[in-house]
């Protein structure tokens, strides 16, 4: 529940964020301001999304969340477009697994008029507070502080502190991911990989929506050899993935038959492609699923 308020907080929030003339943002901008302490970052080009398919469909699974629909209603009689104007968000969790939202920060890169998602906030119930020279909003544990005219961070307050401070980025084999991974599609992960028996360290992915959907899945492996090894065994038991029925159930089916392993170095690199069409269907299934969820 704490990730589903989370991600109602940060909808709730972009709604908020007005820019000047949109542009395209990578999140690039936002990772000076990811906690050292991050072992997990995902990266959104809201601008790259806006431009597929899925973003309709985003909207219309937001609209099926009462609290969130209230909420965008009151920010659109207030004069705010929740559909257009931000850039980008960067996600960035302590934490790996499925806690990873209850650890995490979400910032989200903006212009934004300052004065009137302040006033939003305090009409919510949030008072007013500073650090140092950055305002904050905080309600309970919840807090919104406005890192720059650009740059807001969403989160439990004490995830939120390190940026308020001045966070100098995400470090070790993180940051190693982020600097490798690309940032030219629509959205981008880097992450550790904690006690894998494959000995995969690290890994970053990288997934483009602009024509169907591609994803590229780099694993980081502790040896050329552990990478081989790995690569092989993708391969081989790929066809018995794919054909599993809880695979086929979710249509993942034409994604999961798709992908190759291929190693070059330390590195393992699984890559695979789906058509619009597939994509299309995918996601109706998908979100189905997704509000048997919210129910």
């Amino acid at each position: 529940m704490r990730l589903r308020s989370m991600l109602r907080a940060t909808l709730a929030l972009t709604a908020l964020l007005l820019a000047a003339p949109a542009l395209a943002g990578n999140g690039s901008a936002l990772l000076g301001h990811v906690p050292g302490t991050a072992q997990v970052v995902v990266g959104v080009n809201v601008e790259a999304l806006r431009s597929t398919s899925l973003w309709s469909t985003a909207l219309d699974l937001a609209d099926d969340d009462t609290g969130v629909n209230n909420t965008l209603n009151t920010l659109t009689t207030a004069g705010f477009d929740p559909r257009t104007q931000v850039r980008s968000l960067v996600i960035a969790s302590s934490s790996v697994g499925p806690t990873s939202g209850d650890h995490a920060v979400i910032l989200i890169e903006a212009s934004y008029p300052r004065d009137a998602v302040a006033q939003v906030l305090i009409d919510d119930g949030y008072t007013a507070g500073t650090e140092g020279e950055i305002a904050f909003y905080q309600k309970g544990q919840s807090t919104v502080a406005f890192l720059s005219d650009t740059v807001v961070a969403v989160g439990e307050h004490a995830l939120v502190a390190p940026a308020m401070s001045g966070s100098a980025g995400a470090s070790g084999r993180v940051a190693s991911q982020l600097r490798a991974v690309d940032k030219s599609g629509t959205i981008w992960i880097a992450t550790t990989i904690p006690e894998s028996p494959q000995g995969a360290q690290a890994a970053r992915a990288s997934i483009d929506l602009s024509s169907g959907l591609r994803v590229n899945l780099t694993l980081a492996m502790e040896s050329a050899d552990a990478a081989t090894t790995a690569a092989s065994d993708f391969n081989t038991q790929i066809a018995g993935v794919a054909a599993a029925p809880e695979v086929q159930a979710l249509g993942v089916g034409p994604l999961v038959s798709g992908l190759q392993a291929a190693a070059s170095g330390t590195d393992v690199t699984l890559s695979t492609s789906v058509a619009a069409g597939d994509l299309d269907n995918l996601v109706t299934r998908l979100v189905a699923i997704a509000r048997e969820e919210m129910r």
